[in-house]
């Protein structure tokens, strides 16, 4: 089910995978952290005007900065990141009852990336 709509486009099921490290400037894995890290993007876009898919992906360097509060034995901590997703393809393809993607040109448009992400976690 798409959760974001602009005109007869929409996202559909898409995801992402990463890796992070952080970099703690104070003891005990608490308090502001720096990190870096690299995400895999894949996004699908509907356009049930044209009954076509836009299939992308994407790598994405990052940059990340950070809080992390110790309470007792739990963490709540933030985070943003920033970085560039450069994209490494992109394809189309018909929707049911559509005939047309061969009509259609996929742009190759790469971009700035931004994320914000709440924790709450458990130390060991």
């Amino acid at each position: 089910m798409p959760h974001r709509r602009a005109g007869d486009r929409a996202f559909a099921f898409s995801y992402g995978a990463g890796l992070r490290g952080r970099y703690f400037l104070e003891d005990n894995l608490a308090g502001p952290h720096l990190g870096a890290g690299l995400e895999f993007v894949h996004t699908r876009i509907d356009d049930s005007q044209n009954l076509i898919a836009t299939k992308s992906n994407y790598i994405v360097p990052l940059l990340e900065g950070g809080y992390r509060l110790p309470i007792s034995s739990v963490y709540l901590g933030a985070a943003v990141a920033l970085g560039y997703a450069f994209k490494i393809s992109t394809s189309l393809e018909d929707l049911p009852g559509g005939r047309s993607a061969s009509a259609f040109e996929a742009t190759n448009k790469s971009t700035f990336y931004g994320s914000a992400s709440l924790e709450v976690g458990i130390y060991f």
